[in-house]
């Protein structure tokens, strides 16, 4: 049973869609700590990614159709709408998930079976999809 893998996917997103699009998504739960992910210091010219206490977010940008019926959209909006739409080039959802590190990420996207069940609830409503990861540092690592 692979539900402990996304007991954490799309926290964010529950307020995204609509329940019936949610139903699929087990309440929060803290999973096990396993090596957490941190980038090397600018100093070092390496791409690797080093083990840390670090948060990984996942957002995914849903580009929907222009011939969508807007009864399809509402149903899949429980919480607000892009009020900077000039710089969304189009994309008009987004879904947020929240993982205490990569592999927990990497569980849920070799899920296949999880993973197809969502993209089947909106595929037919999309026009495009564009997924973006990153490392958020801790508050102490983090600099501007």
């Amino acid at each position: 049973d692979n539900t402990h893998l996304h007991r954490g996917w799309c926290l964010k997103a529950r307020t995204l869609f609509s329940p019936s699009f949610s139903n699929t998504f087990s309440p929060p739960k803290r999973l096990p700590h396993l090596k957490p992910y941190t980038q090397s210091p600018p100093s070092k010219p390496t791409t690797n990614i080093k083990m840390s206490l670090e948060t990984i977010e996942h957002v995914v940008l849903f580009k929907v159709k222009d011939n969508t019926d807007p009864s399809k959209v509402n149903a899949m909006i429980s919480y607000g709408e892009n009020f900077s739409p000039a710089r969304a080039k189009g994309y008009t959802l987004a879904s947020l998930a929240v993982y205490p590190g990569v592999s927990e990420l990497k569980a849920v996207d070799s899920n296949h079976e999880f993973v197809n069940s969502q993209k089947d609830k909106v595929r037919d409503y999309l026009e495009s999809v564009v997924v973006v990861d990153y490392v958020v540092p801790s508050p102490q690592s983090a600099s501007l």
